[in-house]
């Protein structure tokens, strides 16, 4: 028993390496979406399914979402923080997007300037959701020279929720409360990776201009993310 117990003790305590490299070695396909053929071929065989060595890269940040609309007397400002933790999932990707399903949570805060009126709503928390869920809405990993910028990881991740905003106002304008359903708020995801073969850190904003029919609308994004297990 004691000559059994020292022979397990060796491999348990130095073969554990090497045993977790060649499993990695062996399903690329598991363990790194830059392996994008074999995703594409391979997507719903059991190997490529995450194992206890093999985990698929996680995506994790902030997402922020400033908007300032103007129409008139009338100026909407928005303001929404995302907190993100994404997996990469190999049977929805191939060999052009690789997609991150998105999980994580959401704050939302609305506030409204109207002359002569008081606007008030409540400030909203939520679940932020999928590429699955909401049909176009998730995160991608874009290889090289696919028809979007490469080295980055782009896309956006999305919510859907009431927003109810109550307005007081004095004769002849009438009281009322008006019910957003749903307001659909999208978190623009933008970062650099260095080396698709390593993990990638990226912070960086966004903004776009958005004007016609007398109104002005201002979005600013900015996002910060670290991917980890490329």
């Amino acid at each position: 028993m004691a000559r059994a117990t020292k022979y397990y003790s060796l491999v348990a305590g130095l073969g554990q390496s090497a045993y977790d490299e060649a499993q990695k070695e062996a399903c690329p396909c598991c363990c790194n979406p830059t392996a994008s053929a074999a995703v594409a071929s391979a997507r719903l065989a059991p190997i490529n399914r995450p194992g206890p060595v093999c985990k698929p890269p996680t995506m994790q940040g902030t997402a922020h979402h400033h908007m300032i609309s103007v129409a008139g007397d009338d100026e909407i400002v928005t303001d929404s923080v995302a907190t993100v933790n994404m997996a990469f999932d190999p049977a929805s990707s191939n060999s052009e997007i690789w997609e991150f399903t998105s999980i994580g949570t959401f704050h939302f805060h609305y506030e409204e300037t109207l002359t002569n009126c008081t606007v008030t709503a409540p400030d909203v928390d939520g679940t932020l959701t999928s590429e699955a869920e909401n049909g176009g809405i998730g995160v991608y990993l874009v290889p090289d020279g696919v028809g979007h910028v490469a080295n980055q990881y782009q896309g956006s991740i999305g919510a859907f929720f009431n927003v109810t905003v109550t307005y007081r106002c004095p004769p002849p304008m009438a009281d009322r409360v008006v019910v957003f359903q749903p307001w659909a708020e999208q978190f623009f995801v933008n970062s650099t990776r260095t080396d698709v073969l390593s993990a990638g850190t990226g912070t960086g904003s966004y903004e776009i201009d958005v004007g016609g029919g007398g109104a002005e609308q201002t979005d600013a994004y900015d996002w910060n993310l670290q991917v980890t297990g490329l």
